[in-house]
C-alpha cells in the first residue's frame, strides 16, 4: 500500500510523468508490490500459509481502506490534485476537475470490487464445513440435520 500511495503524491506522480525511467521504475513497484500484497491471498504453490486462512478477508478489508481514502480524496476534493492534467487536452467536454471525480468514483469502485470477489471466495470456502464429503457446505449439513427425524439421544448440534 505504501507504494501506491507514495505514487499518488503530486511530487511523485509528476516525476513519473516527466521522466521515463521513473515511470518504468514506478510500473516497476507496481508489479512488485502487487505480487507480494497478493502473495498472501493467492498462495500459489508450493508456498505454504503464513496467517491463518480466515484473516485473509480481513488482510483484503484493511488494504481497502487506504485505496478508499485516496479515492475519496481525488473524487470529492475541490481542486486538481496532479497540475499537469490542467493543461491535458480535455475529451467530452469534461474538465480537469470532473475527470479526477471521475477517475477517483472509478477508482473506489474497482479496488472495492477486486478486493470484495476474493474475499467472498475465501469466506465461502471457509464457511464449507470440511465432512466426510468435502465438497458438501455447512449449509447443506445444517438442512440435513433439520430435516432428519428427530432422536433425543442423537441430537446432532453443529
Amino acid at each position: 500500500m505504501a507504494v501506491f500511495i507514495g505514487w499518488q503524491t503530486p511530487p511523485l506522480f509528476q516525476l513519473g510523468l516527466r521522466a521515463e525511467r521513473w515511470h518504468v521504475v514506478e510500473h516497476a513497484s507496481f508489479l512488485g508490490s502487487g505480487l507480494m500484497f497478493w502473495w498472501p491471498v493467492v498462495q500459489p504453490w508450493p508456498s505454504t500459509p503464513k496467517w491463518p486462512r480466515w484473516s485473509v478477508p480481513l488482510y483484503l478489508f484493511a488494504a481497502t481502506l487506504p485505496c478508499d481514502g485516496l479515492s475519496a480524496f481525488l473524487a470529492f476534493s475541490d481542486r486538481v490534485v496532479y497540475s499537469a492534467y490542467l493543461s491535458a487536452p480535455r475529451h467530452f467536454g469534461v474538465s480537469a476537475l470532473q475527470d479526477q471525480e471521475c477517475a477517483g468514483a472509478l477508482m473506489w469502485l474497482c479496488v472495492t470490487i477486486a478486493y470484495v470477489i476474493p474475499a467472498a471466495i475465501v469466506t465461502t470456502k471457509l464457511l464449507s464445513a470440511p465432512t466426510g464429503n468435502p465438497s458438501t457446505p455447512l449449509r447443506s449439513n445444517v438442512i440435513a440435520n433439520l430435516t432428519q427425524p428427530c432422536d433425543a439421544e442423537h441430537v446432532s448440534v453443529i
